[in-house]
């Protein structure tokens, strides 16, 4: 049997068709605008790319295929999910839905800046230490798995949906080539 948590306002998953994240956003405000106050979240990191030769900063989906929702979904308002085309469906667990936890979500939120969009850093190696100097990865170096200087990007150690998950995230390192 199915139960309905009554802890108030949580953070949920939606598993959504890759690259249709924004499109399916829409509908959701649209479907639940009169119901309550919620949040909607896609986090993107930006990245350098390198195409046709020449450098450049793109937005990517942090975690593609996923919504984030903060709110109460109650029974009404996973009926109206469910309808949403694009939206497969909410994660659960064995018999309620999914919660995500607040410490994956505070370092998805801190790293973002509750912007969405996860920035550029900038730091420097001295010896085997590398040291974050300004950006979103202050503090957050024990973190980083592994650096590729041609490349400008951190590895990065993230819990999501109770996994440990690798991230590619902007990182200038000071005289890096």
């Amino acid at each position: 049997m199915f139960k309905w948590a009554d802890t108030g306002k949580c953070w949920y998953a939606f598993f959504v068709k890759t690259g249709d994240e924004a499109r399916v956003k829409e509908k959701i405000e649209y479907t639940l605008s009169n119901t309550q106050d919620y949040d909607l979240f896609v986090p993107k990191r930006l990245v350098n790319e390198r195409r046709a030769g020449k450098w450049r900063h793109v937005n990517r989906i942090l975690f593609p295929g996923y919504i984030l929702f903060y709110g109460k979904i109650g029974p009404k308002e996973y009926v109206k999910l469910k309808g949403i085309p694009g939206l497969f469906f909410v994660l659960k667990d064995r018999s309620c839905l999914y919660q995500i936890n607040e410490n994956e979500m505070d370092m998805i939120l801190r790293l973002s800046h509750n912007s969405g969009t996860i920035g550029t850093s900038y730091g420097f190696i001295e010896g085997d230490d590398i040291i974050i100097t300004k950006g979103p990865l202050v503090g957050y170096e024990a973190y980083i798995e592994r650096i590729d200087k041609r490349k400008g990007r951190a590895r990065v150690r993230m819990n999501f949906l109770g996994q440990l998950r690798l991230v590619d995230l902007d990182l200038s390192i000071a005289g890096a080539i």
